[in-house]
């Protein structure tokens, strides 16, 4: 129930608690040269060559700020949001074509856990945040800005040196047109990742499961240098066996490189653990560690395609492929300390006050009786919300070194993805109506398992994210300078990510969408074009190892986009 008993939250129910404040921005330069050579031996015979000079340097820059405000973490002081601030509304609104009922298992287990008093929450606010965190800042004495202190200023640079040569051949066997293209790359990678961090000192345990590991004073310097080549060989070859069916054959080495998220060199965003840790159930703090040195990803690529060129705009296309992948970039979970830090939940304090304490021990009596034995006062002469109001618990040398589980990203698995493309053109004599299909059937190795245990060892679990089959079909008109195409886009459940260090998957449900494009050339130098994105408002639903467990969704509208585009 609500605060006031009547069932429904109203205004002056809502109130402040803790604010946090962001402040990251990112700046990137990238100077490049290149020079590309020709020379033709004959009709036949010709080679390509070239060298290519990058620079490239991301600067990452980032500062945290939380501070409670008056209603403290227990929403004390109810109200003290204005109402013309706020704006209510209602959630049943939002989910239009959604069942919000609970079902039988559900309800059972909100009434168990809440002693039958839980009411589904359908009235809310909403409101400017500057404007109330302004206002609710000025009302607790606090500052309205950013932290002016930097908990980390990242710059990552990357030098390539690349060089190449490419050989064309242009002949006939038995009467077939041949094409024959053999070439071969080689990349030099030189990376410098520096950060300078704000290292941590200490962990703030500020109420019954609330941690603040806030940045230090003084900056440190990290700096680590890695360096890599590859030599990227490729074949492309095609044959026409007769007048409009051809035969095609691909093979590759690529590189992908790394993310500059993934190259740090400071272990950063420090989490506190989800209860204090001489509980049983408490899950440990998180961190994320980058890794300069991690190799790019490397794939050897295999196409073989079959085409029939029915007219001047028709076709029918059937195509394998094949990717070998070595150096596949994960993410590795280790359990460790970092920087020295202790734990103000583990350690003489907290054990002291679980031998004070006379009633079944849980996070928020054990908080309060820690604060206790800090103010030299009894346990039951503040209430718990007051005790977190007033103590702050800092881990001191006495306590035992908090554990973090460290994810970093490793280089370090090999996969295999196949997979088949169908697709078929044709238009409709000289009329500019036109029918496109297409169709893709993806295959990986490696698949999440969600019938493993993710708490014993070996839980963490390795899998390929974002493979999934894909079809489209599109309604085509292209004549008197319109090119205009109406396209029906579906895409299969797709896992999307793997969190919780390897832990909790997180899949996107089979969705599909409409979309619209139209372009019209005026003239040779003016091309207007009208998009416009989901046209039926489709939505995206996310959900964990099975579709009943609700992870997110996006109630998604169309989108528009008219532009204008002119050649000098």
């Amino acid at each position: 129930m609500y605060g006031n008993g009547n069932g429904v939250l109203d205004n002056e129910e809502v109130g402040s608690a803790v604010r946090q404040i962001y402040n990251d921005r990112s700046r990137a330069d990238f100077t490049q040269a290149r020079l590309d050579g020709n020379f033709v031996f004959s009709e036949m015979h010709s080679i390509d060559f070239g060298i290519e000079s990058r620079d490239m340097e991301t600067r990452l820059q980032s500062s945290f700020y939380q501070e409670l405000l008056a209603g403290g973490w227990g929403i004390a002081n109810p109200g003290d949001v204005p109402a013309e601030y706020l704006s209510p509304i209602n959630y049943a609104d939002l989910f239009d074509g959604y069942d919000l009922s609970l079902n039988s298992n559900s309800q059972e287990f909100f009434d168990i856990v809440s002693d039958g008093q839980a009411v589904p929450l359908l009235i809310g606010y909403t409101g400017d945040a500057a404007l109330i965190g302004e206002h609710l800042s000025s009302a607790a004495g606090l500052p309205w800005g950013v932290n002016p202190v930097d908990h980390l200023d990242r710059n990552i640079r990357e030098k390539i040196l690349a060089g190449y040569m490419q050989y064309n051949f242009y002949s006939e066997w038995q009467s077939m047109p041949i094409n024959l293209i053999v070439g071969l790359r080689y990349e030099k990678t030189d990376i410098t990742s520096t950060d300078l961090a704000n290292i941590p000192t200490e962990v703030v345990w500020q109420s019954n499961n609330d941690f603040q590991i806030p940045a230090g004073a003084e900056p440190t310097l990290y700096s680590q240098e890695a360096d890599y080549d590859h030599w990227l060989p490729n074949v492309d070859f095609d044959i026409e066996f007769m007048p409009g069916l051809k035969g095609r054959f691909s093979y590759s080495k690529t590189i992908a490189r790394a993310n500059y998220s993934e190259m740090g060199s400071a272990a950063t965003g420090l989490n506190g653990p989800s209860l204090p840790t001489l509980l049983s159930g408490s899950v440990l703090g998180t961190a994320g560690s980058g890794n300069p040195g991690i190799l790019p990803l490397e794939s050897n690529n295999i196409d073989l395609s079959l085409e029939w060129y029915f007219d001047d705009s028709g076709y029918v296309s059937i195509g394998y492929f094949r990717k070998d992948v070595d150096n596949f970039i994960g993410s590795a979970a280790v359990d460790t300390n970092l920087y020295g830090l202790t734990d103000p939940s583990n350690g003489p304090r907290s054990q002291q006050a679980m031998d004070d304490l006379a009633e079944p021990i849980n996070d928020t009596n054990l908080f309060s009786m820690v604060a206790a034995n800090i103010l030299g006062v009894g346990f039951y002469d503040y209430t718990a919300e007051e005790f977190e109001n007033l103590v702050d618990v800092t881990g001191n040398p006495d306590d035992e070194p908090i554990m973090f589980r460290v994810s970093q990203p490793m280089s370090t698995e090999s996969v295999v993805i196949d997979g088949w493309e169908m697709g078929v053109q044709y238009f409709l004599g000289d009329s500019g109506f036109g029918l496109q299909a297409n169709y893709t059937i993806v295959n990986g190795d490696i698949e999440y398992d969600v019938n493993q245990d993710p708490d014993v060892d070996g839980g963490a679990q390795f899998a390929l994210t974002g493979l999934s089959d894909t079809a489209n079909l599109s309604l085509i008109y292209e004549d008197y300078g319109f090119s205009t195409r109406l396209s029906y886009n579906w895409r299969d459940e797709f896992l999307s990510g793997i969190e919780d260090g390897g832990k909790r998957p997180r899949y996107v449900e089979e969705y599909s969408q409409v979309d619209l494009s139209v372009g019209y050339e005026v003239n040779d130098n003016l091309k207007l074009s009208l998009e416009g994105i989901n046209l039926l408002g489709e939505d995206q639903r996310q959900f964990g190892c099975t579709e009943d467990q609700l992870l997110r969704i996006e109630m998604l509208g169309p989108r528009y986009a008219l532009s204008a585009r002119y050649n000098f």
